[in-house]
């Protein structure tokens, strides 16, 4: 698939997942808005992404992006959620950079995309925290 088809992609992942969202929330009681004390944080009434530099089980800087959908998510709501902010990564990262973009899900409606970093210098490490809190605003 050609790289500029991707976005268009992208966005029509994100219209599904805030629809079926949209469905699933419908009769809920309106959420309060999250707490965190990390780096970046931003919020909408439907999810919650946090930017943060994580680590890894060997020690190494992970930068990430924690994902919070609304209590009761599916876990493929949650996934296509990840993808959708994966491709998004991937996209804005710049070819020269070598590092791999990962998602993880959890079972409790969480998620984070992640950076395994190549050289996992602190240069590196603050190059790729940059480029997510971009993302995430």
């Amino acid at each position: 698939m050609p790289r500029a088809a991707l976005p268009d992609l992208a966005a029509l992942l994100w219209a599904q997942t805030n629809a079926c969202m949209s469905l699933a929330t419908a009769n809920e009681a309106p959420q309060k808005k999250a707490e965190t004390t990390m780096r970046s944080t931003s919020e909408t009434t439907e999810t919650t992404k946090t930017v943060s530099q994580g680590q890894s089980r060997y020690g190494t800087p992970e930068p990430q992006i924690e994902l919070r959908l609304p209590k009761g998510a599916s876990h493929r709501l949650v996934s296509a959620a990840l993808h959708e902010l994966a491709a998004k990564v991937e996209m804005a990262t710049p070819e020269r950079e070598r590092w791999i973009v990962q998602t993880e899900s959890f079972y409790d409606a969480r998620g984070r995309v992640y950076l395994e970093l190549s050289d996992a210098t602190p240069t590196e490490a603050d190059r790729a925290l940059a480029l997510l809190k971009t993302l995430v605003g």
